[in-house]
């Protein structure tokens, strides 16, 4: 994937996650804009998925592609599970609005 699609997949994630915490509690309109910002999700974890099995495809030696899979695989899970204990830790301890803002951070730097 070329670096100016990976940084606007990216951004895609950083305007979902941050538009969850601008959205009004108990509004009528309110599940209208939470469907639309899920619209990115689709957007994001698609191109995610494709752009890192590219890439990943692309760093391994031939013959190992698969075994790239793999690891790749093994981190992104790892991933989620770090990434549940600490947003499950920081929802409980300061709310769901700072939850998402600390993500919106985290894929920030990963931007840069």
């Amino acid at each position: 994937m070329v670096q100016g699609g990976c940084c606007s997949l990216l951004a895609l994630h950083i305007i979902r996650v941050v538009g969850y915490t601008l959205v009004p509690d108990g509004e009528v309109y309110t599940m209208y804009i939470i469907l639309m910002l899920e619209t990115l999700h689709g957007v994001t974890y698609a191109g995610s998925k494709a752009g890192s099995v590219e890439f990943i495809s692309s760093m391994m030696p031939g013959g190992y592609e698969a075994s790239g899979q793999g690891i790749l695989i093994f981190a992104t899970y790892f991933g989620i599970v770090a990434g549940l204990i600490m947003a499950g830790w920081i929802q409980e301890t300061l709310g769901a609005r700072v939850m998402f803002r600390v993500m919106a951070a985290i894929v920030s730097i990963g931007v840069t």
